[in-house]
Formats: C-alpha cells, structure tokens, sequence
C-alpha cells in the first residue's frame, strides 16, 4: 500500500499508490526484477515461482476468566470452522459478559462468515437501519469487465465441495445482482434490507 512499484522492463515507475487488489500480473510477467520503494529503496527482487507457504490461520476460542471470552479469528474464508467453533463454545459464549475478538492479523474472506458472531455483538431485534440512521450506502462498480471476473471467482468457489447452505445461496444471490447490473458502472445500494423492517443481524440459536 502507497509504495512504489518498478519494473525493470522499462526501469520506470509503474504506479505511485499502489491499492490493494490490483491486479499486476500481466505488467509483471513481462519483468525479470522488481524493485520496491517508498522513496528510499528497500529491495530488489528477482520475480520467480516460488513455493506458496502453507499459511494456517488461528481460529480459537478461550476463557479469559469467568467473565470474558477471547476469539482469535485470522482469516474468514471458512464459514464451517467458524460455526463449528461457535457450536462448540455455546455454553461459554452464553456466560460471558465480554466479548474480545482479536482480528488484528486478517487474511479476509467472506462477508457471510462472520455474521454469526453479529448476534453476540449487537441485539437481534434490531435493524441496520436502527443501528446506524444516517443510512450508509454501498456503492458497487458493475462494469462488464468487474462482473466477469466476480463470476469466474464464484465458478472457482462453487468447485468445492464443503460449501455450507449459507454460503451457496450467498453466491446466487450475489451472481443474480450481478448479471442485472453489468456494464451499468456504479451502483448505489442501501445496507439495509429491501423490506426495510428485516433485521439485518439475526440472533443464531445454536
């Protein structure tokens, strides 16, 4: 983020502010050396296929003391590890007056995973509108291109074969706004529920 990105192809700057998730891999292929700098040069590097570190995120949940209960939560890309951690801690989680979750290393994931922990952070009969009146919007960017590539990573998601109920009818929610929306750019659309009196966060009995 906000570095420098040089390719020695040219020996010139590609970009100044370098955003996450953009996608280089066509500029990059084309290089033999990488040099990164935030104005003062930190490294070159020879761009090579390197073996991918098995990465294994922290998924935990303890007791702090009779009171308080402690998440370690990296990365949300599994919703049946976190509900199976839920399921597994019911009783605990129902004692405790304080919740700490500890995301401060965040390897991302799917919106869908956490909203299960929502019912033990905010009150279940609440909207999202009730939580926050001033009504923020999401704005999505449609365009042909961006709706292609969101379909072919949700191809590559369906491939598998512990998808949990939730998150199947997540991807065919999503592929539907999707194909409605493409090549129309920008996009404003309200948090909150369609119906408007939905709860966005639903209490999970587990």
């Amino acid at each position: 983020m906000g570095k420098q990105l040089i390719a020695s192809v040219s020996n010139t700057i590609i970009f100044y502010l370098v955003h996450e998730r953009q996608n280089w891999e066509p500029i990059l292929k084309r290089a033999t050396y990488v040099t990164v700098s935030d104005g003062n040069m930190i490294e070159v590097k020879r761009l090579d296929k390197y073996t991918k570190k098995k990465r294994e995120a922290c998924h935990t949940y303890q007791e702090m003391n009779a009171d308080t209960g402690y998440f370690c939560l990296e990365d949300f890309s599994n919703q049946a590890v976190v509900e199976t951690l839920l399921e597994q801690k019911q009783k605990s989680l129902h004692q405790a007056k304080y919740l700490i979750f500890d995301v401060r290393t965040n390897y991302g994931g799917n919106d869908i995973t956490y909203f299960p922990l929502l019912s033990y952070i905010f009150p279940s009969d609440r909207s999202l509108k009730e939580l926050n009146p001033h009504g923020d919007i999401n704005y999505v960017n449609y365009t042909e291109r961006n709706v292609d590539i969101r379909i072919r990573l949700f191809e590559e998601f369906l491939e598998s074969d512990r998808l949990t109920d939730s998150e199947l009818r997540y991807v065919s929610e999503e592929s539907l706004q999707l194909k409605k929306f493409r090549g129309k750019g920008f996009v404003a659309s309200p948090l909150e529920s369609e119906d408007g009196g939905k709860p966005f966060i639903k209490s999970k009995k587990l």
